[in-house]
Order: structure tokens, then sequence, then C-alpha cells
């Protein structure tokens, strides 16, 4: 099955675009994200916290932070900027998973685990080998 973008309408940029620090589990910055800085109220409105990492899954990586008021909830900060609808997997424009500004975001059909399905297919074909 051959992946399909999503054409999405994405809410046009406002504000200023700010740099998130992303830490590695020594609790020292290693990198920064940028986001604008309404997408960051928003969030942060929402519970997510500022604690921002790199999580990898398949050999590709995201950036991702925990929410505050629920035990071990994760989340995709891409993810939730663009509002991506559960089954459709979030890629970036540039290739840069530090680039969360929402014009760089769009939607894709595909694996969740950062695959395309003919990477998924070629795996499980091997698997099955």
């Amino acid at each position: 099955m051959k992946s399909r973008i999503i054409n999405i309408r994405l809410a046009p940029p406002s504000g200023e675009a700010v740099r998130v620090p992303i830490f590695n589990r020594r609790n020292e910055v290693i990198d920064f994200a940028e986001v604008y800085a309404d997408d960051l109220a928003r969030l942060e409105q929402q519970g997510f916290g500022l604690r921002w990492y790199f999580n990898r899954a398949s050999g590709k990586s995201y950036v991702s932070t925990a929410e505050r008021f629920h035990k071990g909830g994760n989340a995709q900060v891409a993810r939730l900027i663009s509002g991506a609808p559960k089954g459709l997997v979030v890629r970036y424009r540039d290739q840069d998973p530090r680039n969360l500004r929402r014009e760089n975001l769009y939607f894709e059909t595909g694996n969740a685990k950062g695959k395309t399905p003919q990477e998924g297919a070629q795996d499980e074909q091997q698997t099955a080998a």
C-alpha cells in the first residue's frame, strides 16, 4: 500500500518562534526544538510540561514531552501541535524533527512506528522468512 499524504489546513503561523531545550537522561540540554510561542503556551495550558526529550522508534527520532496531570503519559509534541488524528503519522517537510512549526508538519497514512508502509512490509517479510 502506497503512503498517502493527507492535505490539511494548518493555522497560519502567528507570533514568534521560540527555542525549547531538549534534555537527555542526565538532565543535560543536548539540543533545541523550534515552536511558535502561541503553540507552546497552548501546550502548557493543556498540561504538557516543558521538559522535552528525543524518543527514537524504528530508527527515527521525534520530540516528546510528559503530561503533568496524567501518570506516565508521554506525547509526541508534533502530534499535539498538528492535531493529527489517530491512525495518521506526523511527518516533517524538512525532515527535521526539531522544527515543530505548524507549516513544517503534515499527516500521512503509514506505520505508527515511524516507518513507511513499504518499510513495514519489508520488515514483515524479513520476520516471516
